[in-house]
């Protein structure tokens, strides 16, 4: 009887590690492959020095451009933290572009999206700004990309008063649109 619960026991661990082991959006050997040291900040101001070297960055999108040769998509850049999820954009770095030879579709990849996005560094091109000079964009070839689903968090009603002290409707927080896996914190 003992032997039984612990076989039981044992096969659930089992099943457990190899279920949150599946918890990045990116696959293991991407992960393996980039270099854990190599910053966006690195890349972005020297490409052709870290040309070949795969990186996993994240951000907002910009936008989708479909072309012959393929598609690309302009990217926000924000640092990842835990589970490699992009940080809010006030933490952006700057922007790079994801390209791949395959077709995108715009809707699916519309402004606004979260993605994480691993990719090899092919080097950096220079963009007419609206008004504006030209401004470098970091190059990656998607290995492999992620989107997140948009998930709203919820706050408690306005209470004037609580026995700690006055709080807004929102705390000290405000309204936030947040971004994650569909299961939440």
């Amino acid at each position: 009887m003992f032997q039984n619960r612990l076989r039981i026991f044992l096969l659930l661990g089992v099943v457990l590690l190899f279920a949150s082991s599946c918890a990045y959006p990116i696959a293991q050997r991407f992960r393996r492959q980039a270099k854990p040291g190599l910053t966006f900040g690195m890349v972005k101001s020297k490409p052709d020095a870290y040309r070949g070297d795969m990186v996993i960055w994240g951000g907002m999108i910009i936008k989708t451009v479909n072309d012959s040769k393929g598609s690309e998509i302009y990217v926000l850049e924000t640092p990842l933290h835990y589970g490699e999820e992009p940080m809010p954009t006030e933490y952006s770095r700057g922007r790079f572009i994801a390209g791949t030879r395959s077709y995108m579709d715009p809707l699916v990849y519309r402004k606004g999206r979260i993605v994480t996005v691993a990719g090899v560094v092919v080097g950096q091109r220079s963009v007419l700004q609206e008004n504006r000079p030209t401004y470098a964009y970091p190059v990656i070839q998607i290995r492999q990309i992620s989107l997140w689903r948009r998930r709203r968090y919820y706050y408690y009603p306005y209470y004037p008063y609580y026995p700690y002290g006055w709080y807004g409707s929102y705390g000290d927080y405000g309204p936030y649109w947040g971004y994650g896996p569909y299961w939440g914190y």
